[in-house]
This record gives C-alpha cells, sequence and structure tokens, in this order.
C-alpha cells in the first residue's frame, strides 16, 4: 500500500466492472470455500456424482464450474422449492455457461460453437434447478449458502472497506450498491432498481435484489 500511495495514488479501486466473469459479493463468497475445504469436498463429491448419472457426456471441469457458480451467484433469499426463482436463476446460469463455454475454447468456442454438447449442460442446469427433480441437491445448496453465509458476508464487507480506504481512487460498478451476485453480461448489465436504493435510503428497508 505504501507503494501504490507512493506511485500509483490516483489508480483506479474497482471490484466489478462492465466486463466482471462473477460478481463481487459472488466471488466473496467462492472465496470462502478455501476456509472450509472438507465442508465444500464433503458437498460437491455427491453432487458431481449426480451430474455423472443426468449426463455422463458433460466434462468434469465444465460439471465442476457450474456447481461453484450455481453457489456462488445463489440469492440467500431464494428457497429450494421456489419454482418461478429458480426458473430465472437457470435462464440467468444458462447466459453464464453459454459464454464461459465458448470462451474456454475446449469443447466450443464463437467460431466453432458445439451446440450439441452446449444444449446437453443447458439442459443439465434446468434439471438441477428443477425442484421436483433435484429436490435433496437444491436444499443441499440452499444450506451450503446459509451456512456460509456470515462469512461471506465479513468477506464481502472486508472488501469494500478496503476498495474505500487503500491508495486510489474507488470505483463502485452501476448496481452494486447492493449485494453484487450477477454474472457475466448481460447479466451483469440488467437494469438497476433505483427505486429499490432510494426506498433503502429513505426508510432502511431491507435489500431484496441480487
Amino acid at each position: 500500500m505504501r507503494g501504490r500511495a507512493a506511485d500509483w495514488p490516483r489508480a483506479m479501486l474497482a471490484s466489478g466492472t462492465h466486463d466482471h466473469k462473477r460478481g463481487e459479493d459472488v466471488r466473496a463468497r467462492l472465496a470462502v470455500l478455501s476456509e472450509v475445504p472438507a465442508l465444500w469436498r464433503e458437498r460437491v463429491t455427491p453432487w458431481l456424482a449426480q451430474v455423472s448419472a443426468i449426463d455422463a457426456t458433460i466434462a468434469p471441469d465444465d460439471a465442476y464450474m457450474l456447481l461453484q457458480t450455481l453457489f456462488g451467484a445463489w440469492h440467500e433469499a431464494l428457497l429450494p422449492d421456489d419454482a418461478t426463482g429458480l426458473a430465472r436463476f437457470a435462464e440467468r446460469i444458462i447466459g453464464w455457461q453459454e459464454k464461459a463455454l465458448r470462451e474456454a475454447k475446449l469443447r466450443s468456442s464463437w467460431e466453432d460453437p458445439d451446440e450439441a454438447y452446449e444444449k446437453r449442460c443447458h439442459d443439465l442446469v434446468g434439471v438441477l434447478l428443477d425442484p421436483q427433480r433435484s429436490a435433496a441437491f437444491l436444499t443441499d445448496m440452499a444450506g451450503l449458502v446459509d451456512a456460509t453465509q456470515r462469512a461471506s458476508e465479513a468477506n464481502a464487507l472486508s472488501q469494500t472497506a478496503l476498495r474505500y480506504t487503500v491508495p486510489g481512487v474507488p470505483d463502485l460498478y452501476q448496481g452494486a450498491e447492493l449485494a453484487d451476485l450477477s454474472l457475466v453480461d448481460p447479466d451483469n448489465r440488467r437494469p438497476v432498481d433505483y427505486a429499490e436504493r432510494q426506498a433503502l435510503l429513505t426508510d432502511g428497508g431491507v435489500p431484496s435484489s441480487a
């Protein structure tokens, strides 16, 4: 920090941008997993087995990345039996997944998309986020989010404090005034709910957006 203050005192401090792949609070939650590796291994091992049982053609690394992202982007208020909320979440995840698969350039790409493989990956999202077909998985996922929520919030608050106190010029990405559980565009460019933010300033209400 002394070096930044001396050499780059006006450098931008940004924890989210127009092109982030995972929002700042998604990353803050995922960072918690490094502190609880045994707990994560206990959960993710049967989840990967479940994915393989659903579709054994899905590459393990793509399945693992999907499970990480579901955990990271899961809104704490999303209930495992909320079919409507889970359907909206699935749409967001599929949008992220397509770009992730194509930009990885391992099994698909923008230049030569493997639409059949992508569809199988999208179908997997649909199964995992269907409360009729994956009730146990969804309950388990929501439970892990709940169990790690205080640590996730501590990471997010620490990140925010650092952005505003270390040497540099703090930059708050529009819409990230509340918890930012967004993924890659267009998810991270959704319209900002200014009415909710105004209500919070006015009466200290509880935020609901992700």
